[in-house]
Parts: C-alpha cells; sequence; structure tokens
C-alpha cells in the first residue's frame, strides 16, 4: 500500500507565507488580513504584471522565505504526523505500507528550502518526493491524502482520494474529506483502508 500525503495546505501553511512575502515584496498596501483563498490559481489571488514576475518572486526572490520558512498548518500538524506514521507499524497487515510526503509543482531551489521545512519541524519521514505529472503521482499511489483541486479532480479509478477541505476545493468531490490534517489522523480511515486492500 502506498500512500502520498500532500505538502501545502496540509502540512505547510504555503498561501498565508505567499501572502505576507506579496505584501512585503510587492505591494506594501495589500490587505492579506482579507483575502479569502477560494481558487488556488495564485495568479488570480494576487496581482501580478506577467508568469515571469511570479515565477521570479516565487522560485527566485523569495523561495526560501515562502517555501522554508512557512509555518505548519496546524501548530502540532508534524508532531501528528510523525505520531501517525508510527502507529502505521502497528497495522496487523502482511502488505508493506510505504509513506511519500510529495509537494506537487516544486522545482530546482524550492526543493531544498521545502527538506528545511521538514527538517526544522522534525518531521521523521523517510520519504519525499516532488513531483510535475499529477498522472505519475497517481500512477504511484493508492492513496493521496491532499488539499490540491488538480490533484484531487484528475483521480483515476482504482485510487483513493482523501481531502483536507478549503475554500477552494469545497466543491470537488473525494473519497473522504476532512476539515483539518489533525481529524484525518484520529480518525482510522488508513487503517481500514489498508485491511480492506483500500476498496
Amino acid at each position: 500500500m502506498k500512500i502520498a500525503i500532500d505538502t501545502n495546505e496540509v502540512l505547510r501553511a504555503f498561501l498565508d507565507q505567499f501572502a505576507l512575502y506579496y505584501k512585503k515584496g510587492i505591494d506594501r498596501s495589500f490587505d492579506i488580513d482579507n483575502i479569502k483563498y477560494d481558487n488556488f490559481d495564485l495568479r488570480i489571488l494576487f496581482p501580478f504584471d506577467s508568469d515571469y514576475q511570479i515565477n521570479s518572486f516565487l522560485y527566485e526572490d523569495y523561495v526560501y522565505e515562502i517555501f522554508g520558512c512557512a509555518k505548519p498548518v496546524e501548530k502540532m500538524g508534524i508532531d501528528m504526523f510523525n505520531d501517525w506514521l508510527m502507529s502505521l507499524e502497528d497495522i496487523d497487515t502482511d502488505e508493506e505500507i510505504e509513506v511519500t510526503i510529495t509537494s506537487f509543482g516544486e522545482h530546482h531551489k524550492s526543493i531544498p528550502s521545502t527538506l528545511f521545512f521538514y527538517s526544522k519541524c522534525g518531521c521523521i519521514a523517510k520519504n519525499y518526493e516532488f513531483e510535475n505529472s499529477v498522472e505519475k503521482i497517481w500512477d504511484k499511489y493508492d492513496i493521496l491524502v491532499t488539499a490540491n483541486n488538480y490533484l484531487l479532480e484528475s483521480k483515476p479509478e482504482g485510487k483513493t482520494s482523501i481531502k483536507i477541505e478549503t475554500d477552494y476545493n469545497t466543491d470537488i468531490e473525494s473519497d473522504y474529506s476532512f476539515n483539518k490534517f489533525s481529524e484525518f489522523v484520529k480518525n482510522e480511515i488508513i487503517k481500514k483502508l489498508i485491511e480492506n486492500g483500500s476498496n
């Protein structure tokens, strides 16, 4: 059983950090306290002049500050993840359980910054992946825990999607849905899926 845990808005508060540095670096008058994150397209949420400007901002100018210095979505989120990861060892199954942290859409300098984020939070995960293909992510994993609307919408048959709800993915279907990651780890859904062969 291969399980992937997505990073942004599941474990890392990416959008809040992006907004903070947009205000610092692009527009000091931008009201970050009243943003409604009803869309995951950063070009819609934040006024940029061009794709070049947003890419430079995200992957060059503030890559460490945004990807590395962001806070966890929940204060004890990584501790809860670590406890959940260890609890999987107690599940009575002959099937190997492999958990990977995935971070969709990252490249170049954002990768070491994301690894720094997990390092500073004390994450004990052994497997990390940085994949830019939706199809490849679904090919590799049986279960995906994500808030990403693109990943949720592209779920193929025979796979299991677990949605962490945000304003921008409320209307997107998933096999299971939780308001927060902490609700997911307290639930025994993974144990049931493993025992039932993810069916």
